[in-house]
């Protein structure tokens, strides 16, 4: 439902002609158009829609009570099936990490990483302007991303770009935050990023880039960075 205003409720859908699979997570799937695609494609802005029918097609829609009971018991099943989804998630994860991070240390705040490069000098304290990139990807699966300069946000593009970044004010993810704030000049570290250390259930959509699927992490993913501190400004 949306409201624009007092008695503008109204029900809203879309209809996507494109791959739109960055709005997984956010939206539910209802339904597909099984017939005319010709009269979709004339649709333009400021058409107006007078009527709309939705009509029941099979017993099991038939059955379908819309009353509060089936409404808690659909709220109950869907709760159990996140509940072992993301079960088995945490389950794949923690046999990943242990598979092939058993060198890993872990932080005060419980993020693991590996020193791949020891940095010079003292640890950096806050204030410090740095210069950093990253690449990383997705701790279970092949999706890759890298960092922007603008502001270290991550996106699809082919090769990681340096950005500024300011210890104790910066902000990018809880998992790099407390990294950076614990590095040398010159180290570099594998981080491993639980997802609520880093984009948590919100999950992250980038900066649209012509040309390129919409890279987005959805809520709840896990990443992987190798993160590497280039310079320090001050």
């Amino acid at each position: 439902m949306a409201n624009a205003g007092p008695n503008t409720n109204g029900s809203q859908f879309y209809i996507t002609l494109g791959d739109r699979s960055y709005l997984d997570g956010n939206y539910t799937l209802f339904g597909f158009v099984s017939e005319g695609m010709d009269v979709v494609n004339k649709i333009v802005q400021g058409d107006t829609i007078k009527s709309i029918a939705i009509t029941r097609i099979g017993d099991k829609a038939n059955q379908f009570k819309p009353n509060t009971e089936m409404f808690f018991e659909m709220i109950a099943a869907a709760k159990q099936k996140v509940k072992l989804e993301e079960d088995k998630k945490v389950n794949s994860e923690t046999q990943f990490i242990q598979s092939y991070f058993k060198s890993a240390a872990t932080s005060a705040n419980g993020v693991k990483y590996i020193i791949q490069k020891d940095g010079t000098g003292e640890k950096l304290k806050p204030g410090t302007i740095i210069k950093v990139k990253y690449s990383g990807k997705f701790l279970l699966g092949d999706t890759k991303f890298n960092s922007t300069n603008n502001e270290g946000k991550p996106n699809n593009i082919d090769e990681p770009e340096v950005f500024e970044y300011t210890i104790g004010s910066s902000k990018i993810n809880p998992a790099l935050d407390e990294m950076l704030s614990d590095m040398k000049n010159g180290e570099k570290r594998t981080v491993i990023a639980m997802s609520n250390q880093a984009y948590g259930i919100s999950g992250f959509y980038g900066k649209t880039i012509e040309g390129k699927k919409r890279f987005v992490i959805s809520p709840n993913t896990s990443l992987i960075y190798e993160l590497e501190i280039l310079e320090t400004k001050q």
